[in-house]
């Protein structure tokens, strides 16, 4: 689930808490990006080892588009993608 902040400098940071469940004892690599609505991406690499159950990646917009109230103004839409494999299966 992410977490979306923005600080008073006006920068956005998203979090990222991302439970895992695997078959293998291998690592993972998981790969985020975020897609702003003009286009511009944002991206993170964060690595599970054997041992964790979960992993954090964070990602910072500078200066993001706010997403306002019904009626106060726009609510602009950021995608997210997250792709998880073991570090053999990395190309």
């Amino acid at each position: 689930m992410p977490t979306v902040t923005v600080d008073e400098q006006g920068r956005g940071r998203v979090t990222l808490s991302v439970d895992l469940e695997r078959t293998g004892q291998q690592d993972v690599v998981l790969d985020a990006m975020l897609t702003a609505p003009d286009g511009n991406t944002t991206s993170a690499t964060a690595t599970a080892t054997t041992k964790d159950d979960a992993a954090e990646l964070s990602l910072s917009v500078d200066e993001p588009d706010l997403w306002w109230p019904r009626g106060h103004g726009e609510q602009p839409l950021y995608r997210l993608g997250l792709k998880s494999f073991s570090e053999e299966g990395r190309s």
